[in-house]
């Protein structure tokens, strides 16, 4: 975490459209998300749980004050809490608004070193483009000229693509990673994890202001062992609302 809380705070400024904010305090603010604000983070709200603090933003400051007086003292810790989600509900249906996504965002815990990269075919800008017609790929890469996808891990055997990485711009300081391994053979030996925290590895080797973020459900275990075995903490947990 401390390893780019600043790169974290440079980010949540543009996100929350608050420039001047250090984000050391619960913040409840009416903003649009600034031009460079990662991708999920341009809703019409959403709501951060970052260093047990609270940040809110919406574009409706009537709806902003409500949320300020009702979970103003609350613990950011225990905000997912049924009564208090079920309460949110009640107050965003006022406003036309449902909560959209629910997830945690993995972050590097340390730097990573390189172990295994020499198994692996790095994927450049214009390397990944070849991958666009294979549908099986649903998760590496997204081919957004709005948000490109910026680098990436092949592994191959017997000429066969096994397993792929990739990290897409999604936002001034963050990439997003994805992975899938495509051959059944290869789940639980130890490829994803492999893959991903080799990808952190070339990352935080060749991009020093840029944060890599894995972001997933809740309910998927699996993925979210793949992020920790990754040498990956939960940075941040976010609700995402349109």
């Amino acid at each position: 975490m401390i390893l780019y809380e600043e790169l974290i705070r440079k980010q949540f400024a543009i996100d929350f459209g608050c420039y001047q904010y250090d984000f050391s305090e619960n913040l409840f603010v009416t903003s649009k998300p600034g031009v460079n604000a990662r991708h999920v983070a341009k809703g019409k709200a959403n709501i951060v749980m970052y260093g047990n603090h609270l940040f809110v933003r919406t574009e409706d400051e009537e709806l902003t004050n409500k949320l300020e007086k009702e979970f103003s003292n609350l613990p950011s810790e225990w905000f997912f809490e049924i009564k208090t989600i079920n309460r949110l509900i009640e107050l965003l249906k006022e406003y036309d608004m449902s909560i959209k996504n629910i997830s945690p965002f993995f972050i590097p815990k340390e730097p990573i070193k390189s172990t295994a990269i020499d198994q692996f075919k790095v994927l450049r800008e214009q390397d990944i483009l070849a991958f666009k017609e294979d549908k099986r790929i649903k998760m590496s890469f997204g081919y957004d000229l709005s948000y490109p996808d910026r680098l990436g891990l092949a592994y191959y055997a017997n000429n066969q693509l096994i397993g792929l990485c990739g990290a897409s711009e999604s936002g001034k300081y963050t990439w997003d990673l994805g992975i899938e391994i495509l051959d059944n053979h290869y789940e639980k030996k130890g490829l994803a994890t492999s893959l991903i925290s080799e990808l952190i590895s070339l990352i935080q080797e060749e991009n020093k202001d840029i944060v890599p973020v894995y972001s997933t459900a809740f309910s998927h275990v699996k993925s979210m062992n793949v992020a920790i075995r990754s040498g990956c903490v939960i940075g941040w947990s976010e609700i995402l609302i349109d």
